[in-house]
């Protein structure tokens, strides 16, 4: 009977062990889940303020261009109608080339013969035209063996 209070006093233990292991885990897990939310929250704090601080600069930097403009003679509502001109009124012109434009940046291929296509040799066979007799027999041959017909070759030379 003591053996058996004795392993249910080690199991009671173990069990004890196992909580106390687990409960450290998740502390340990919970820890570093904080430590890497603040990380984050800091990384996200500190980019924000330099990005504030770059937009502020900019901002600054574009009125004293305004103010010294100004102080010379430089009319700020035409300054800032062009520069509204510029932004909404572009149009890109991919399809008005000029000529000159086109051979400048073209590939070396495209300018050395500009009628590649036309100097190819036709090697297909024209149906439009009239067969001869071999070519006749060969498609004969062909669509009787689409059909499933065993035809016989015809030997033409």
């Amino acid at each position: 009977m003591e053996e058996i209070t004795d392993l249910e006093m080690k199991r009671e233990e173990a069990i004890a062990h196992a909580k106390c292991m687990l409960n450290y885990h998740v502390s340990e897990i919970k820890r570093r889940y904080d430590a890497d939310m603040d990380a984050a929250e800091q990384d996200y704090d500190t980019s924000r303020q330099s990005l504030h601080d770059a937009i502020m600069a900019a901002i600054d930097d574009r009125r004293k261009q305004i103010r010294e403009d100004k102080d010379n003679g430089l009319d700020i509502n035409d300054l800032l109608r062009d520069a509204y001109h510029r932004i909404h009124h572009t149009k890109r012109n991919l399809r008005k080339r000029q000529g000159d434009r086109n051979q400048i940046n073209a590939s070396p291929s495209r300018t050395e013969n500009p009628k590649r296509r036309q100097t190819r040799p036709n090697n297909q066979a024209s149906l439009s035209g009239s067969l001869n007799q071999r070519e006749e027999d060969e498609l004969d041959q062909d669509y009787g063996i689409m059909k499933g017909s065993k035809q016989q070759p015809v030997l033409v030379q």
